[in-house]
């Protein structure tokens, strides 16, 4: 029982930031990427545009993991790569730094999910509410910087 919920809270926790991660979307016109500098606008516009067309296939991962605590290891799997591969849209320095921050706060967040639901590392139950804050803080600051 205390794997489900937790592995409920951990999804609670990752359909907020996929919901963060998408808010800047579908402004357009950013090069992903390529080509000169690119302004924070255009860096989490393009981020936005590339999480987008991912926001599906997250989704059933997430709703996957709330019916079956043992699938949420595979749910931050999709979530890591669906925001690595969204963030080399960035060349911005400053969303690119943020998004880095974000990256190793949900590989944390992942690895201790893995050891307390998987591995039935109980004891680190407090280590993983811990990695869920910090992933939720770089959720915020990154919402906060992009808007």
């Amino acid at each position: 029982m205390r794997r489900q919920l937790t592995a409920l809270a951990l999804a609670g926790t990752l359909a907020l930031g996929l919901a963060a991660c998408s808010a800047p979307g579908a402004t357009g016109g950013a090069g992903f990427g390529g080509g000169g500098p690119q302004s924070v606008a255009e860096a989490c516009a393009a981020f936005g545009e590339a999480i987008a067309g991912n926001q599906d296939l997250v989704g059933e991962a997430l709703r996957d993991a709330q019916l079956d605590p043992s699938k949420t290891v595979e749910a931050f799997g999709t979530l890591e790569t669906t925001l690595g591969d969204a963030f080399t849209a960035v060349s911005n320095a400053e969303v690119s730094a943020l998004g880095d921050s974000l990256m190793a706060a949900l590989t944390t967040l992942a690895d201790t999910a893995e050891a307390v639901i998987v591995d039935g590392e109980t004891a680190r139950a407090g280590e993983l509410s811990e990695a869920g804050r910090e992933f939720a803080l770089r959720m915020q600051e990154f919402q906060t910087l992009c808007g």
